[in-house]
């Protein structure tokens, strides 16, 4: 199978996204709990905001697709991207429960856009022939994201500040918004 130069840059650009995105998401998961823990938050506090964050994206879904219509899926794309690495990068700077709450649900927003347009983008992509084995490829780079993204979440918590783990899953995702 002959594959142009287009599709082998647009793999390329998607691969990377995956990969940043990836490690932003599994240090933010890896910093959470010392984070959440430090900020003296509840339980009950944490698991309020996590829900109400889930609910903004349902509710939101619809003008999301409207949004996506109107702008385009790379704009929509793009700009989730940049609203992510934002919001991550505002954790540092939160001090009460009902700031977590806006910034969590603003994060969530931006993955829940992030991911409504992706698929489609991808499709839109890769030509239906080649597409499988694009996917599988892209596939293969998730848990090795994974792996990277904590494994510098461990080593960002054992030897320098939790600003500076959000920090740098900010430019994480941020990389891959340019």
């Amino acid at each position: 199978i002959k594959v142009d130069m287009e599709t082998k840059k647009a793999f390329l650009i998607f691969a990377a996204i995956v990969l940043f995105v990836t490690i932003s998401e599994r240090l933010v998961f890896v910093l959470f709990p010392t984070y959440l823990i430090e900020k003296n938050f509840t339980a009950t506090e944490i698991g309020a905001v996590f829900s109400s964050a889930a609910i903004a994206i349902v509710v939101l879904r619809t003008a999301i697709g409207r949004a996506s219509d109107k702008y385009g899926r790379k704009f929509m794309f793009s700009a989730a991207l940049l609203i992510n690495s934002l919001s991550v990068s505002m954790y540092p700077m939160i001090s009460k429960i009902s700031e977590f709450a806006i910034v969590k649900s603003i994060q969530d927003v931006s993955n829940g856009i992030k991911v409504s347009v992706e698929d489609s983008i991808i499709a839109d992509t890769f030509n239906r022939r080649l597409r499988p084995a694009y996917l599988i490829s892209l596939g293969k780079i998730w848990p090795l994201s994974r792996t990277l993204g904590s494994a510098i979440g461990i080593v960002l918590t054992a030897y320098f500040s939790l600003a500076f783990g959000f920090y740098v899953a900010a430019f994480s995702v941020f990389v891959a918004f340019l």
